[in-house]
């Protein structure tokens, strides 16, 4: 008989009612520039390299406004919502650049209707060469943290010999106290 077979353990998990869904957006189409001919000269060369950047950056900026305008469109349909840093494609498992890494944490009954939301995000982001992707559901961590309670009961030949109470909290760094759970730290 093995260790773990001598531990059984019942972890309940106080979710409140609520669950976290993931909504990223990546850039699946990006625009090729049109092949033109040699510039004549050095200037004509450094002018079409600046027109080049300037366009590259103003074509950036406009994502970055569809993107914020679509996330705050989702964020006003969830109960709580963060913008997280886009990850690499080592994280996402995409060849395509993230946009949006964001959370959004809804009540059960709030399901259909942000799924609603999400599907009208992307049908507008579409033709920005944009698409959605959703995941989840996922415990609840953006609103504060989860509250993992339970017993582990340590048995041998089926004679219970050890209870155990569990009280774990699962919180983002910035809301625990050193004595607890406190008061949001800035």
């Amino acid at each position: 008989m093995t260790a773990l077979d001598l531990v059984k353990v019942a972890v309940v998990v106080h979710v409140g009612g609520h669950v976290e869904w993931g909504v990223n957006i990546f850039l699946t189409a990006i625009t090729r520039q049109v092949q033109e001919e040699p510039p004549s000269s050095g200037r004509e060369y450094l002018r079409r390299k600046s027109a080049a950047a300037e366009d590259r950056e103003r074509l950036r900026r406009h994502r970055q406004g569809v993107v914020r305008a679509a996330y705050e469109t989702l964020a006003k349909s969830a109960t709580r919502s963060v913008s997280n840093p886009p990850q690499d494609e080592a994280l996402s498992g995409r060849k395509d650049p993230m946009l949006l890494n964001s959370a959004h944490l809804l009540a059960h009954a709030a399901k259909a209707p942000f799924f609603e939301v999400v599907e009208q995000v992307s049908r507008h982001v579409a033709p920005e060469g944009m698409t959605v992707e959703i995941s989840g559901p996922w415990p609840p961590l953006i609103d504060g943290g989860v509250v993992v309670t339970g017993d582990i009961v340590l048995s041998l030949a089926e004679v219970d010999l050890v209870h155990l109470g569990l009280r774990l909290v699962l919180a983002p760094a910035h809301k625990v106290s050193i004595a607890g759970i406190g008061e949001e730290r800035q």
